[in-house]
């Protein structure tokens, strides 16, 4: 497919099954812990989606997706039951919101239909 998907999490676990899943469907990964590398990353590399994970420590991580969505689409991930507040945020910027644990399934199928 030649795409490529960079992945924010710091849950390393998630961040390879995630990562192994979207190569096995042949996407082009980059996985990264720290989202002000991702920032500089999104900034250097042809990369053609985002997968962040909502609940990374001293990072409001919905501004940060708002804020690289319009250089490319985001998908939304984590363990817990958004707050009316960040559902409404992120429902009004149209950005994807996928809990975990992840079905492999959904992951890439989300991920193939934003980028086609």
């Amino acid at each position: 497919m030649n795409k490529t998907v960079l992945i924010i999490d710091t849950d390393k676990t998630m961040m390879d099954l995630m990562k192994s899943t979207l190569e096995f469907q042949d996407f082009s990964v980059i996985a990264i812990t720290d989202p002000a590398k991702a920032k500089k990353t999104i900034k250097s590399e042809a990369v053609d989606i985002v997968i962040a994970d909502i609940m990374i420590s001293n990072v409001d991580m919905i501004k940060f997706a708002k804020a690289i969505r319009k250089k490319c689409p985001v998908i939304m991930t984590g363990i817990k039951d958004l707050l009316s507040n960040e559902r409404r945020s992120l429902f009004c910027e149209n950005i994807p919101f996928l809990q975990k644990p992840l079905s492999p399934n959904t992951l890439s199928d989300k991920v193939r239909e934003l980028v086609s």
